[in-house]
């Protein structure tokens, strides 16, 4: 059927029907503003479904062209598109579209549309309509096709290039309403490629914008691609896992090779193009959703409930993969919102996450099992006892930790328990907790049960062997019989925020109040008098020789890093370094890990003061930490302002300074230690 037939045909049906041939008018406005911003998502799916490699967008004039390599127009699509709801598209069947109604969305940016494809060309026009009909009233624009020669085109010369270029398909949009074809640029977003079948080259040129984009897919490992989309200088890296057969995707955004949280307003479900939907995590997930005609909302059906349940497989078996192996650092990263972000997802991704994490087992450190099963460390229990108090439960060890930062928060939102005092306490017989561990956990129970000490929990706490002795071992609170305590322990114990519960817990334990008692004596006290003697000045420049000998490399400073960031790359340029690991967001009383070619480590929390004198404060967590690590321990002072970088060393802070503790935070502060700063070329080898 030629243009001139399917023009009559259509002529037909509007005289037969003329108020219904009006109505049309109205659905097509409705659909245009319905679909308002995304025809050239519309227009771009189109020329997915068609096999288009290539997409252009180009503004000549008043005129825009819109032009795709896919395959031309069939009889039966010219049919289609003229009319609404007809496309031979077929869910599931591999193309995007099959309402057949999205090209309306044209009607939304444009008054005349002229459309040159397999040999054809046609043209949309309500001014010719009206002509043909004789009629006044309103018209839709994009029914009836009006056959136009392509010598008589204005542009016919640029029509021909395209074609020449590869084009297949080429429409002219005249009548422009220019902003809204500013809008649909503004809102035209790269992602949109991310799940499309065929297009990789997207063009946009406006005398406003011009953008290039080209998607490139590489394999990364079984089940999981990287998506890379160049946009100008720009580059969008997602990393995407799918099944091996279906069309499920999901879609996580990296930074280098590190998994990070994808902004919101990109953090959205996709029906192959992106709905405005929360896909409940600070990612993206792709399928066969069910979605209002302005495919901006998924429709909740079986269909999409299904689709769901799919892409949370994907992801379940990705967390699963990551821990396992410990890979795919940041994965866990988009699923702890800094605030909350409306949508219907959130809490169905969550329950479903936990079901399928469930069957499939949770593989952490070599265990398998429920997240529910895994106990969290709590605040007061440094690390490392945590490790040792848990070796026969689930959780999550130190290595995982630095992989994997964000996963206890990610199983706290599942609704994993932290460990609790009690279940600690039955684990003391099988484990050897530190000295400071133990001294923190007596410190939690006397603060814990202050005023629930009941004769069970005495004779629990008397039970557990809770008291470190000098030269390794411990003591049930029962068997103490003035045995030496280790210093460590006692200590730790004094200097405790809890001190008042504490001896009425040792009272009530029978334990002799004097161990337990201040030491007149003690290294913190006896700490100002042996400054001047142990001081080591720090020098306000370092030579530049010994600075050549000190850098393998200039150090990658930059005034908009944050202190952390900058002392990663200050510490990494280091001669004497080989490798150095953030592990700032894991919460194990350090952010960076050293490791020297000597193989010695190094472990360095990173505080930020204005000057130098100026106090800073240790957590709780820090110090303990700082306790156990003893001369491994370093803090790093740093100055990080503007163009201004300066750093000194503070090496086993616990014992080398005046700590005061505050109780606003229970934090350690210290504002007396010029003294003890050292540059780096100063620690004893």
């Amino acid at each position: 059927m030629k243009i001139q037939e399917i023009q009559t045909e259509f002529l037909r049906e509007a005289s037969s029907a003329p108020s219904l041939f009006s109505d049309l008018a109205k659905v097509e406005l409705y659909i245009a503003e319905s679909y308002r911003s995304r025809a050239f998502i519309e227009l771009l799916q189109n020329a997915d479904d068609s096999g288009a490699s290539k997409f252009l967008v180009r503004q000549v004039g008043k005129q825009l062209f819109v032009a795709n390599d896919g395959h031309s127009f069939t009889q039966h699509e010219m049919i289609a598109l003229c009319r609404s709801g007809s496309s031979n598209k077929r869910r599931g069947s591999g193309t995007i579209g099959y309402r057949g109604i999205g090209f309306k969305s044209v009607a939304g940016i444009a008054h005349e549309i002229d459309v040159i494809s397999a040999n054809s060309a046609f043209r949309f026009s309500k001014a010719i309509t009206r002509q043909q009909l004789n009629i006044e009233t309103d018209v839709p624009l994009i029914r009836i096709p009006h056959p136009i020669e392509l010598k008589e085109l204005s542009s016919v010369s640029l029509v021909e290039q395209l074609l020449l270029d590869g084009m297949n398909t080429v429409f002219i949009l005249s009548g422009l309403d220019e902003r809204m074809i500013a809008e649909e640029a503004d809102a035209f977003d790269e992602s949109a490629m991310l799940f499309l079948n065929n297009v990789s080259q997207v063009e946009i040129e406006l005398p406003s914008v011009k953008r290039n984009l080209n998607r490139n897919t590489v394999h990364y490992i079984d089940g999981l691609n990287i998506e890379q989309i160049e946009n100008n200088n720009e580059q969008f890296r997602w990393l995407v896992s799918s099944h091996e057969e279906g069309c499920e995707r999901v879609a996580f955004a990296l930074d280098a090779d590190m998994i990070v949280p994808a902004p919101p307003s990109k953090s959205v479900i996709h029906a192959f193009m992106p709905t405005t939907e929360f896909s409940g995590a600070l990612l993206k997930i792709n399928g066969n959703f069910s979605t209002d005609p302005s495919r901006k909302s998924v429709d909740l059906d079986d269909t999409s409930l299904d689709t769901f349940e799919r892409c949370v497989e994907l992801l379940a078996k990705a967390l699963c993969y990551a821990t396992e192996r410990c890979i795919l650092p940041g994965i866990f990263s988009p699923f702890i919102l800094a605030s909350p972000v409306e949508g219907r997802f959130r809490k169905r991704l969550r329950d479903s996450l936990l079901s399928n994490l469930d069957d499939l087992g949770f593989c952490i450190a070599g265990v398998r099992s429920s997240p529910l099963e895994v106990r969290l460390r709590p605040d007061w229990l440094p690390y490392s006892d945590y490790e040792k108090i848990c070796r026969d439960l689930p959780h999550i060890d130190q290595a995982t930790l630095s992989q994997h930062p964000q996963l206890p928060d990610f199983l706290k939102w599942l609704g994993a328990r932290l460990l609790t005092i009690e279940e600690g306490l039955s684990l003391f017989d099988q484990t050897t907790p530190s000295p400071i561990g133990r001294a923190q956990t007596f410190a939690r129970l006397s603060r814990q049960y202050r005023y629930d000490l009941t004769a069970d929990k005495l004779d629990i706490i008397g039970n557990t062997p809770l008291l470190p002795v000098e030269g390794g071992g411990a003591l049930c609170v029962r068997d103490f019989s003035n045995q030496i305590i280790d210093s460590d322990f006692l200590e730790y114990i004094k200097q405790s925020n809890e001190i008042e519960d504490v001896r009425y817990l040792a009272k009530r334990l029978g334990l002799p109040i004097s161990i337990i008692n201040p030491i007149e004596d003690s290294p913190q006290k006896n700490l100002e008098s042996q400054h001047q003697a142990n001081s080591s000045k720090c020098e306000s420049v370092t030579p530049p020789q010994a600075l050549s000998a000190l850098f393998k490399a200039v150090p990658a400073i930059k005034a908009w890093r944050s202190a952390e960031q900058n002392t990663f790359e200050w510490l990494s340029a280091l001669a004497d370094v080989l490798t150095v690991k953030d592990v700032s967001q894991a919460n194990v009383g350090y952010d960076l890990e050293v490791f020297k070619h000597n193989g010695e480590f190094l472990y360095v929390e990173v505080k930020s003061v204005p000057r130098f004198g100026e106090a800073f404060r240790l957590t709780n967590n820090e110090h303990a930490t700082a306790y156990q690590l003893g001369d491994a321990y370093f803090l790093a002072i740093v100055i990080n302002s503007g163009n201004t970088y300066e750093i000194r060393l503070i090496q086993n802070p616990i014992r080398s300074l005046m700590l005061e503790k505050r109780c606003e935070q229970w934090s350690w502060y210290c504002e007396n230690y010029l003294e003890k700063l050292i540059e780096y070329k100063e620690i004893e080898k």
